[in-house]
């Protein structure tokens, strides 16, 4: 331990730039995951709810995915959590973030939506 400690102390560690009032999210992306799709409980079906015409996924996968912790505290805030994709090509977004940070967020993701 006491080597590696001395071997990062050496080393310049500087892993963030930016203003000194800068606000850290830190986002994790589990689009690659598929977790939406990967996932099949058609075995488990007893009866179709919804209709063929209707649906938007296939029979026994997955619409919705809602992991979250069971209290909050100071680690997981300011978290955002990109949980993939939608059967139709729609991405989820969970976060914990102050007000004025969401709002943000929006004009960004409204930004980049003006690009498309």
């Amino acid at each position: 331990m006491r080597t590696l400690i001395a071997e990062k102390e050496k080393k310049d560690t500087t892993l963030l730039f930016g203003e000194p009032n800068i606000l850290l999210v830190l986002v994790s992306n589990w689009t690659k995951a598929k977790i939406m799709q990967a996932a099949d409980f058609s075995l488990a079906v007893i009866r179709q709810g919804e209709g063929t015409e209707t649906r938007m996924n296939k029979l026994g996968t997955m619409v919705q995915l809602s992991p979250s912790t069971m209290k909050q505290s100071i680690v997981t805030r300011n978290v955002m959590v990109i949980k993939g994709k939608d059967h139709e090509g729609n991405y989820w977004l969970e976060g914990s973030l102050l007000l004025k940070t969401w709002v943000k967020v929006e004009e960004e993701l409204t930004a980049l939506g003006a690009e498309t």
